[in-house]
């Protein structure tokens, strides 16, 4: 007989957060109707921080336009390459810093790829920095097999359960951020779909029939989320002014539950 469990868990960490969002894909039929005007080309200037390959800067750059510069009628050219160290610990100190950088000459844009350390990630336990909200809702199919241990009759299903599972499903992605370059800035996001997989492994023991504390470990991982983030039009200086963001990168967590859970 199937039993229904209400589980009081403590998360200890917790990265993949349900939420509700819509869907959608960008329609790119309707993109090439757009007039962007005449066909031209930006120069970018790489600034590479410490441990980041120039060769994985410039893969990085080249996937990230390949696709859609095109329907801008846009042709992104990497035109220099400076090793730079990061001039501040936080983000909001690396982007003043990055906004009083002189362009050479060749430069249209500059485009700081900052690598990542330990430090960062104290630092985000302490002093955590809103960057953005992501959201993940997860929709999949788990298999899940129980091992019945210490099996009696107040225990037909073993008291002791050990278990494991893996599953596959459907990850929805919202990212929202807000602009930092505009006189008043605005949020804006982006949402998009991958397939993830999962694995699971845990026990529960019954102290009574009705009462069992568990202990669980999942493992979650998605393909790369691609997101491009697109302000509305805002103004700098007087000037009329769009940001447009392009991120990619995986989901993966690590999540250890221990609680107890009530059986009925």
């Amino acid at each position: 007989m199937a039993r229904i469990a209400v589980s009081v868990a403590t998360c200890l960490v917790f990265a993949v957060l349900p939420g509700c969002t819509s869907v959608g894909v960008h329609d790119k039929a309707a993109w090439q109707r757009l007039d962007f005007g005449a066909a031209d080309s930006v120069a970018l200037c790489l600034y590479l921080d410490e441990g980041i390959d120039e060769e994985r800067a410039r893969g990085l750059v080249e996937d990230a336009w390949r696709d859609d510069a095109p329907l801008y009628r846009l042709e992104m050219k990497i035109t220099g390459v400076t090793l730079w160290r990061r001039p501040a610990f936080t983000m909001d100190g690396i982007i003043d810093a990055l906004r009083h950088e002189p362009l050479t000459p060749g430069c249209d844009r500059i485009l700081a790829l900052i690598g990542r350390h330990f430090g960062d990630v104290v630092w985000g336990f302490l002093l955590p920095e809103y960057l953005g909200d992501l959201h993940v809702t997860a929709i999949g199919l788990n298999g899940l097999y129980r091992f019945p241990l210490a099996r009696d009759g107040d225990f037909p299903h073993g008291r002791l359960q050990p278990y494991a599972g893996v599953g596959l499903g459907a990850f929805i992605a919202h990212l929202e951020t807000r602009t930092t370059v505009l006189d008043v800035n605005i949020d804006f996001g982006d949402t998009d779909v991958r397939v993830g997989v999962q694995a699971l492994a845990g026990a529960r023991f019954f102290l009574t029939p009705h009462l069992a504390l568990f202990g669980e470990y999942k493992f979650v991982h998605t393909d790369d989320l691609k997101f491009n983030l697109v302000s509305d039009p805002g103004t700098r200086g007087g000037l009329t002014t769009g940001e447009v963001n392009k991120l990619q990168f995986g989901l993966t967590t690590h999540m250890l539950q221990p609680g107890i859970a009530y059986h009925w």
